[in-house]
């Protein structure tokens, strides 16, 4: 493993979230879950009513073909626009539930990286723990073994400032976890950063 990377990961074994903030992130990701399912179900619903409603138009269609009262060209013509319109009805509840799927994902990952960030971003794939680091930090320029510059993200400083964000040891320098090294992060986490910015707001608000 990169000495990089061990550094990194014992940085993070010295911090965790406060019970209250992580009692806040559980509170709201319920609310958030109760909100989506009820969205969801909404959407679903009317969609398989359209769908239901599709499908007797269909059936009446080719009855009428059997009947006799409807004539081949015409039978053609509607009975392949409403096919259409099932189809797309279908993509739609695929798509909606796909979403939620995806949804589902991201809130679990963060439930566990708010209850354990140690534990969560070690057994992480590298490339989202490198979108944990972007939470965390903003900026890091360090270079000959001296930091120049250490910009955190504007949510991570503020969880900090009010004892949101507990370090339980400081003896691992910042500057020990990027020898010689000058690393720029992105800060395009708006889904993770999302959700936890709703959960700070609460917890200021409270006060």
């Amino acid at each position: 493993m990169d000495s990089l990377e061990v550094l990194v990961e014992k940085r993070f074994k010295e911090m965790q979230f406060s019970q209250e903030f992580t009692d806040t992130v559980v509170r709201k990701t319920r609310e958030i879950l109760e909100e989506g399912r009820a969205t969801l179900a909404s959407r679903r619903q009317g969609l398989f009513n359209n769908k239901t409603s599709l499908e007797t138009k269909r059936n009446k269609l080719e009855d009428a073909l059997l009947d006799g009262t409807i004539d081949r060209d015409t039978f053609k013509r509607k009975h392949s626009e409403i096919q259409a319109q099932i189809i797309k009805c279908d993509t739609q509840i695929q798509e909606i539930e796909a979403k939620n799927r995806i949804d589902v994902d991201l809130i679990e990952e963060v439930l566990a990286f708010t209850r354990n960030i140690y534990k969560t971003y070690k057994q992480a794939p590298k490339f989202l723990k490198r979108h944990y680091l972007r939470f965390f930090f903003e900026k890091v320029m360090v270079k000959d073994k001296g930091v120049l510059e250490v910009v955190p993200t504007p949510i991570f400083a503020i969880l900090r400032a009010n004892h949101q964000v507990i370090i339980t040891n400081s003896l691992l320098p910042l500057k020990d976890m990027f020898i010689n090294r000058e690393i720029e992060f992105d800060y395009s986490l708006e889904n993770l950063k999302i959700l936890y910015s709703k959960c700070f707001n609460y917890l200021t608000s409270c006060q």
